[in-house]
């Protein structure tokens, strides 16, 4: 029998309510950490079945609206006196995140204890009714800052530190270092891999024109590097056409060109208008042109005859 079907009377609503509120704030820190990127955001949200089953008492519903919108304090190895009422107190989880020394995603641990902002509401010291008061008002919400270290269970290294802002029920992801790691693939040449990363990251951020100048960049540096004499060509668009023409014939119809696509992105970066370039689809574009030109190298060198061969014949 499941804890919610238990709930028969007051007290036991009171020790559903006990588990539910921390694991709710709990599930969301570890979805906000594990999957969204910079500036995005989770809401903490109890179970439908186990909010029912508390709000049958007026006094408990009361009390799990004060904490869920009052004050929450997370704990993690060292023990914490859970001493202040109206409180969410909540288990710091364990992740699984991007280790650069481990060079894969592990498990992380928190270190010690959060560390916390200083209080924001104002309303905190007030009498129940005032203090539902205002946080029902329009616009008034609590706001917490939380620092949040947490260690890889592999190597042990450098910790990673999490900046965590929570207004109300949400928790948004305010900064992280290291920075998120991005995989690029593989066949994104090495001299446009770290721009195509930082596009990424500047995308996943909400900077769509900033990400998209940084696919540009990615293009450029790469026609450059494959361009004899790029460093005298300044025009951009001059450039891309030689690139082009220096790919083998046979294989310019079979993926995107990138003098194209560098003039859409080009068009909405002078426009400041993102919406011209969709990110994703300009991605795509990239990483079909790049599949494109990896295949036919690879095909090329499978019929390209040894040296021996060559003599021989």
């Amino acid at each position: 029998m499941s804890q919610i079907t238990k709930v028969i009377n007051e007290q036991k609503a009171r020790e559903l309510l006990n588990i539910v509120l921390p694991a709710a704030v709990s599930r969301a820190l570890k979805t906000l950490l594990e999957t969204k990127h910079l500036y995005q955001r989770v809401d903490v949200q109890v179970e439908k079945e186990a909010a029912d089953a508390i709000s049958r008492y007026a006094l408990l519903h009361q009390t799990m609206t004060m904490e869920l919108f009052g004050r929450w304090v997370a704990f993690g190895r060292e023990p914490i006196k859970k001493e202040e009422a109206n409180t969410v107190y909540f288990l710091l989880p364990t992740v699984r995140t991007y280790c650069s020394e481990c060079g894969r995603e592990q498990p992380f641990n928190p270190v010690g204890n959060m560390l916390t902002a200083p209080d924001f509401d104002s309303g905190f010291g007030l009498p129940t009714q005032e203090r539902l008061k205002k946080y029902f008002s329009p616009g008034v919400v609590r706001v917490d800052v939380y620092v949040l270290t947490y260690e890889c269970q592999g190597c042990k290294g450098i910790p990673q530190v999490f900046l965590v802002r929570r207004e109300g029920t949400k928790l948004t992801l305010s900064g992280r270092t290291p920075i998120e790691h991005v995989e690029v693939p593989r066949v994104i040449p090495q001299t446009g891999k770290e721009f195509y990363s930082g596009a990424l990251v500047a995308y996943q951020s909400g900077q769509h024109l900033a990400g998209l100048f940084m696919l540009r960049t990615c293009i450029e540096q790469v026609a450059r590097n494959a361009v004899e004499g790029s460093e005298t060509i300044v025009n951009g668009d001059e450039l891309l056409k030689r690139y082009m023409e220096g790919l083998p014939e046979a294989a310019k119809g079979h993926f995107p060109s990138m003098r194209a696509t560098y003039g859409t992105i080009s068009t909405a970066i002078h426009a400041a208008n993102p919406e011209l370039a969709p990110f994703e689809d300009i991605r795509k574009d990239i990483d079909s042109h790049f599949e494109g030109v990896d295949v036919h190298k690879r095909a090329a060198a499978r019929t390209r005859p040894q040296a021996g061969q060559a003599q021989a014949t």
